[in-house]
């Protein structure tokens, strides 16, 4: 088998599969009481058909023997093959003690089959591609899309989200139901928000974490009228799986408290989705969640160095309210850039002012989060988003909607004068002061020019600008002048070209209007020397043209 036709790594895969199943060299029953080899190679199918020894077991062309494992002798075979149907009457009963009694009293009869570890792996290798093809055949019918869409799935995701689908998964095909399906689909989807894809991240985080162990939710609803009920022997194995392979699934370190730096649309696409109405029968996703921790806690000793927090620590995180320009400072550090100290001395101050709130709807911060996407946050296109753009969208309003002409107006004055006092507070600051605190300029000539323009200090109606004229004016230099030199010479030349142009046509009218005054009198002449020649009969009597025509 090539190893090219597998999607996830398979070092990071067995790594995290002998964590989640065990690698045993001989036959062991796992928690559910199943005999079980390797890692999670059970020996016992529960099918379509209920219980059955796997297809081909001990044959020639076996997955052992591909994996280059040397099978028993035919008595042997014969020998485990009894204590497999034993085993499986009693799973046919659901006594997994009673399965797991026998897999333990025989030991002897089934150890006369073992592996090694480096055939162990071999074998995965083979259950690798086995599953991956059940995996995507699963993606593929619940989110209703064609092989290749969910193949394009399965590789859009992370090597550690690959993982653990592919791990819950190997515990039961059916686990990998249309919650979980639909909700990578949308995960993965081309253009969603950072918003939304924190969204279908914790939708399918909660199916693998919680909506997926079917038995335990079986026993949770049982013991509303029943307090009696008890978990079946290996639910809580279930439980530590669905919590380790949840984890490696990752939900940004919340599990773990190890968060850091989330943006405020990352938490508030985590939070939208455990407030909804899409937990088990409609309820509320945290009220859902707080059922199942309370039965199955994600701090089992079981879990080991895998203990997690519960919802309502993850909850209390993501309400946790940060500083907003702190945030801030952590998302463009996040993506890699810098926020300059005029930029955030500006919004410190518009903060302490009017309170800036981290809402992608309010102006401020959505023209940080566009830039902070592409490039640094300096003061240059943050104050070309929040004024020169504003002063056209001002103009588009002017006439037509006073109200919001007046607010736009408002908060763009706001920003002016809020620059203003942080300009005059860092000490009258101009480009020297800038470059050698950010090691940052302003080279595009034409957003110096409308900066300028947006803060020419203006008489009336308008904030004291004088000293933001003067710093965005102090970037102009010696080349800008000549360009701007050479743009005026330009434009008058122009505009002596366009008068040149316009005279030339208004000559060229004028002498095609003379020109048909020209000819519709020459027409004119020549009609009345048509009626000056001949005679002409008017009823019965004859006449001379001239004489008649007056001509």
């Amino acid at each position: 088998m090539s190893e090219k036709k597998l999607i996830i790594n398979t070092n990071d895969l067995y790594t995290h599969m002998k964590t989640v199943e065990s690698c045993e060299t001989k036959i062991y029953a796992c928690s559910s009481g199943v005999p079980t080899i390797s890692v999670g190679y059970t020996l016992l199918i529960d099918g379509g058909r209920g219980w059955q020894i796997r297809d081909n077991l001990f044959a020639e062309d076996c997955n052992f023997v591909g994996a280059g494992i040397t099978l028993p002798s035919e008595d042997d075979i014969k020998k485990i093959e009894d204590v497999l149907d034993d085993v499986m009457d009693k799973l046919k009963d659901k006594d997994v003690a009673g399965a797991k009694k026998l897999v333990k009293d025989n030991s002897t009869t089934l150890n006369k089959f073992t592996i090694t570890e480096a055939q162990s792996k071999e074998l995965f290798k083979i259950l690798q591609e086995e599953y991956e093809g059940y995996l995507i055949e699963r993606i593929r019918k619940k989110a209703s899309v064609t092989k290749d869409k969910a193949k394009e799935i399965l590789e859009a995701l992370s090597t550690n989200e690959q993982i653990a689908l592919f791990s819950t998964c190997y515990t039961r095909l059916t686990v990998i139901g249309g919650g979980v399906s639909n909700a990578v689909k949308n995960y993965v989807k081309d253009g969603v928000s950072e918003k939304d894809k924190a969204y279908y991240k914790t939708e399918a985080w909660y199916e693998i974490r919680y909506n997926s162990h079917k038995s335990g939710w079986e026993y949770i609803n049982k013991k509303k009228t029943d307090p009696t009920a008890t978990k079946i022997d290996g639910d809580d194995g279930q439980a530590n799986r669905r919590y380790k392979d949840s984890l490696k699934f990752g939900l940004y370190g919340l599990c773990t408290g190890t968060q850091k730096d989330l943006s405020q649309d990352t938490k508030d696409g985590i939070l939208k989705f455990l407030k909804s109405k899409s937990g088990r029968g409609g309820e509320v996703v945290e009220e859902t969640i707080k059922k199942y921790e309370k039965e199955f806690s994600p701090a089992a000793d079981a879990l080991g160095t895998k203990k997690q927090d519960n919802i309502e620590t993850i909850i209390k995180a993501l309400e946790t309210k940060d500083d907003p320009v702190e945030q801030i400072e952590k998302e463009v550090k996040a993506k890699g850039n810098k926020l300059d100290n005029l930029s955030l001395s500006f919004l410190k101050k518009y903060h302490e002012k009017h309170t800036l709130v981290l809402d992608k709807e309010r102006p401020v911060y959505n023209a940080v989060s566009k830039i902070k996407e592409h490039s640094d946050v300096l003061i240059f296109p943050l104050m070309d988003k929040l004024v020169v753009a504003m002063e056209k969208e001002e103009e588009k309003a002017k006439d037509k909607d006073e109200q919001l002409y007046c607010s736009i107006r408002e908060f763009r004055n706001r920003c002016k004068a809020i620059l203003e006092e942080t300009i005059q507070e860092i000490g009258n600051y101009k480009k020297p002061g800038y470059k050698q605190d950010n090691d940052r300029d302003l080279t595009d000539y034409n957003l110096k020019q409308e900066l300028i323009a947006a803060f020419e200090p203006q008489k009336f109606g308008s904030p004291d600008t004088k000293k933001s004229h003067e710093f965005f004016k102090s970037f102009i230099i010696e080349k800008d002048e000549a360009k701007e030199k050479a743009e005026k010479e330009k434009e008058e030349q122009k505009k002596r070209e366009e008068e040149r142009i316009l005279l030339a046509k208004e000559k060229e009218w004028k002498e095609a209007r003379y020109k048909k005054e020209r000819e519709k009198i020459r027409k004119e002449g020549e009609e009345a020397a048509k009626k000056r020649e001949g005679w002409i009969i008017v009823g019965c009597k004859l006449y001379n043209r001239k004489d008649y025509y007056g001509v």
